[in-house]
């Protein structure tokens, strides 16, 4: 009786060729992404922060060559906090009901390219021409953003929660400046409010002699 149930349910959506009774993808698709993350050393986490802080740099330099950005020079570190959020909040969070989601398959698949960019940013590679489609891509998507979308961006994203009132403030006190303006709306890019924080956090840590 299992065997007939599982040649007649339906094809795990990763195009792995398993039955997925059970969900849009099957269990061991889920187990991969899983066991990807878990694989993670902490030492390579605490790597991408400090990449995410500018405070290191990715292993292999030529990582993103000539890759663009709509935004300013560092986007790469909001990308690398992003995926440091995704890794060790995001992504273990939706790995229990993962199968269910209906986009279970694109959620997998980014999960496991997340883990591929972990390692280039954090292991030297002997290959000079190492590049990160996965990181690339992501980068294109840093855009600036109106209050509205971008307090729902950054809770998503990066796991930091702000307002519009905060926003409202520190472009006042002068943290950070919009991108452009139009009739109705301010627009800011990610990566100027993630340094306004960063700078702040920073300013509050004690001063070592």
């Amino acid at each position: 009786m299992t065997r007939v149930r599982e040649e007649t349910a339906p094809r795990c959506a990763t195009k792995c060729g398993r039955p997925s009774p059970y969900g849009e993808i099957c269990f061991p698709c889920v187990d991969e992404a899983r066991d990807s993350i878990e694989a993670i050393e902490p030492e390579q986490l605490y790597e991408l922060l400090l990449i995410a802080r500018d405070e290191a740099k990715p292993a292999n330099p030529n990582l993103i060559h000539n890759s663009a950005s709509n935004g300013p020079k560092d986007a790469l570190n909001l990308v690398v906090y992003a995926l440091l959020n995704d890794l060790t909040r995001r992504w273990p969070d939706m790995l229990n009901t993962l199968h269910r989601h209906p986009e279970a398959a694109r959620h997998q698949r980014e999960m496991m390219q997340g883990v591929q960019s972990c390692h280039i940013l954090t292991i030297p590679s002997d290959d000079s021409t190492n590049d990160d489609e996965y990181l690339s891509w992501k980068m294109k998507q840093i855009t600036p953003r109106r209050p509205d979308d971008l307090v729902p961006y950054m809770r998503e994203h990066l796991g930091i929660r702000i307002t519009r009132g905060q926003l409202d403030q520190w472009k006042y006190v002068g943290l950070i400046k919009p991108t452009h303006t139009s009739q109705r709306n301010v627009y800011y890019h990610p990566a100027d409010v993630l340094r306004a924080i960063d700078n702040r956090e920073r300013q509050r840590e004690p001063q070592h002699a």
